[in-house]
This record gives structure tokens, sequence and C-alpha cells, in this order.
């Protein structure tokens, strides 16, 4: 929808019917499959949570892509992989590993924020593009993206379980849990893990005192 309202003209495709009804309420035409959608591309954008071999081999995405063209994968993905699939892709095609962080609301508003591994003139090329999106971090070659993605996944949920055990320790010796929360925001304890906690009415203990955090994705 954002690549939509900023004039460049998008064709989508998605194994779910009403995911790719919102894409064309959106005003994106709707591609027959990922390879269809794929052919004639300037730039390819992905976004699988595990099937990214699958569609872009299996499924003809990356035979389609014709030269000159770009596949941006903005999955989180091992960086072997992203190595081994540019490996295999067609001559005079690039490829930009692009995993993004800030859940459905960063993609609704911009606000995503896109960790960019690949040639410096692919990188760039796709920049304009991407920043309609949010913010570009350029990480350095191929596969670089993925590692920077991983990298703030490890930090985040050490912080979340240092949370969890902070919350269990307070409720454990007396502190009502939505004070304790409180108490965290509102001090030097705060951090944006802390903030992306759902609301506190959701938050529960399991019978054997254990904390068990509901995290936003």
């Amino acid at each position: 929808a954002r690549l939509v309202a900023a004039g460049h003209r998008v064709r989508a495709f998605d194994l779910d019917s009403e995911a790719l009804g919102a894409a064309v309420d959106s005003r994106a035409s709707a591609a027959g499959s990922a390879a269809d959608a794929a052919a004639g591309a300037d730039v390819f954008l992905t976004s699988l949570p595990a099937q990214v071999e699958a569609v872009m081999c299996d499924g003809g995405a990356l035979a389609a892509l014709a030269p000159g063209s770009v596949w941006v994968d903005l999955t989180t993905s091992p960086p072997e992989l992203i190595q081994r699939l540019a490996g295999v892709a067609p001559d005079g095609v690039s490829m930009v590993d692009s995993p993004v962080t800030g859940a459905v609301d960063g993609a609704c508003t911009g606000t995503l924020t896109l960790f960019a591994g690949g040639e410096a003139e692919a990188v760039e090329r796709v920049r304009p593009l991407l920043k309609r999106l949010g913010p570009v971090i350029a990480g350095g070659g191929l596969g670089t993206g993925c590692v920077v993605k991983l990298l703030t996944n490890q930090l985040w949920f050490v912080a979340a379980a240092a949370l969890a055990e902070g919350f269990a320790v307070g409720v454990r010796n007396g502190v009502e849990l939505g004070d304790l929360w409180g108490a965290i925001t509102d001090s030097v304890a705060d951090s944006f893990v802390a903030r992306h906690i759902e609301d506190d009415a959701d938050l529960s203990l399991r019978l054997d005192g254990n904390w068990v955090p509901h995290w936003e994705a």
C-alpha cells in the first residue's frame, strides 16, 4: 500500500486470498503466482516466514526475474541461505537481503527499520524504494542484513528474559504486577522492549509463580 501511494506500479501475490485482496484494495494489481509477479519486475520484494527457497526455486520466481532486476528479500533468513540463492540467480539479477523490524504497525506507518546487505550499487538502487517502508541501514555485503537482524532479535530476547526475571522477583516479593510495570517504564529501567509488553491487563503468572510475558511480535 505504501509503495502504491508513492506512485510505484505494484503487482502482488499471496497464497492467502484475503491478503491478496487487501493488496488489490490498495490499488496493487493481482499476479497469478510469485513467478508471475517476478516476471518483468524491476524490483521484486519477498517477505516469507520460511518458504523463501520453495517460492524462489521450486515456485520459479527466481528464474522468472529478468537481467537487470533486483530481488530484495525482506525475510529474516540464515545468511547461508541468502548466499546460496544468490549463487543460483540468473545472470544479471542482483540480490539484496533486507530483513525488517517494527511489526505490522511499522509496515502500516512506514516506520519499519530495514537492515540491507548486498553490493553497494544494488543497495543504493533500491534504497529510495525501501525508504518508503522506513529507515534503511546498510550492513555490508550480501547476508549482513540478516546477520544484523538476527543480532537485534538476540538482544531483544536477552532483554525480554531479564525483564521476565525482574517481574518474577518483584511479584514474589509482594509488588503488584501493574505497579511494577509502571515503575520500570517510568524509570532508568525503561526500554523499547519494556514498552512493547502488551497491555498490562494481559500480563499473567503461571500457577507455579513463573513469569509468562505476552510479547508483541
